[in-house]
């Protein structure tokens, strides 16, 4: 059964009559009143101004102009992050909302432990739950215009491949490892020695500098702090990461990189600050990342905030 509401409106978008259109009353419909109506019929009336026949009547109203819509936005980013990151969510919205007529969209990979390692993330490739991650977000057809994968450790253990396999042929995707080396190229730094600041296990840390050192640069300086959980290294207090930045900095190097999306280091204002400290750029995983989506969507707006990549 139908309510009056809904029998009017189904008349009116069909361009149907609606004088004497009997009442189908749904007593559990909270929006009828116990009372409504004595008769069984609608009042006459214009479609614009229609009133039931009630003791107190609910009056129709049309809406004052066509309903206008927002333009299409510039670029959608999809990003598809691990199930246990904490902190894209609250750090990619802050900085995406500055962008004027950007939007992102997040989803999350279910994970079957909690441990950063390269078994967690090649379980849930192979379970296909990152590509359940991406159909989460297919709909609206076509509303997502670049994809991302948020993850520097799901990135580099995976590759490349393995996660462009995730989304659909022609679609426009990259990866946090893709986007952290994009972004240290556009440093154009003169000797490409790094200090690298991460919160993994050693064996997790220790792939990620002889990744960078097969893309040409020298870890001249490492920090890792062995957290094996990422709802560990969201914990960690900003601060303390600035601490750790401020003493690598000091040892002759061209950067600082901060690895891991997981870290709290990419909110309006930080990694300005750091580098005002630490008289060094700063790249952090999740500016990196989003940076380099952007410039690929097209987007080339600069930000105060977050560091000298974001004036580029």
């Amino acid at each position: 059964e139908m309510c009056i509401r809904d029998r009017w409106y189904q008349r009116r978008v069909r361009g149907l009559p609606i004088d004497s259109m009997p009442l189908v009353l749904n007593p559990a419909d909270p929006w009828l009143v116990p009372d409504i109506c004595d008769s069984g019929t609608l009042s006459s009336g214009s479609q614009e101004d229609v009133a039931f026949d009630c003791e107190s009547p609910t009056t129709i109203v049309a809406p004052p102009r066509s309903v206008p819509f927002t333009p299409t936005p510039r670029a959608v980013l999809g990003v598809i992050q691990i199930g246990t990151d904490l902190v894209m969510d609250s750090e990619g919205a802050l900085l995406v909302a500055q962008i004027p007529g950007v939007m992102i969209r997040f989803a999350k990979i279910k994970l079957e432990r909690e441990k950063i390692c390269h078994q967690t993330y090649l379980e849930a490739y192979e379970k296909g739950n990152i590509n359940t991650a991406v159909d989460s977000l297919s709909l609206p057809a076509g509303f997502v215009t670049h994809w991302g994968v948020a993850c520097t450790s799901l990135s580099f253990e995976l590759g490349r491949e393995r996660l462009q396999s995730c989304f659909a042929e022609g679609a426009k995707s990259t990866d946090m490892w893709r986007g952290v080396l994009a972004a240290l190229g556009a440093l154009k730094l003169p000797r490409k020695k790094l200090a690298m600041l991460v919160p993994y296990i050693q064996e997790v840390g220790y792939k990620n500098a002889r990744l960078l050192a097969m893309q040409g640069y020298e870890v001249t300086a490492f920090m890792s702090l062995n957290m094996e959980r990422d709802i560990q290294a969201s914990a960690i207090e900003p601060a303390f990461l600035a601490e750790c930045a401020e003493v690598l900095a000091h040892k002759d190097v061209d950067a600082v990189f901060i690895g891991c999306s997981a870290l709290r280091c990419c909110t309006p204002g930080y990694i300005q600050e750091l580098e005002a400290k630490t008289g060094l750029p700063v790249i952090t995983s999740t500016q990196a990342f989003l940076w380099h989506m952007l410039r690929e969507a097209g987007i080339e707006d600069k930000l105060d905030g977050y560091g000298e990549l974001f004036q580029l």
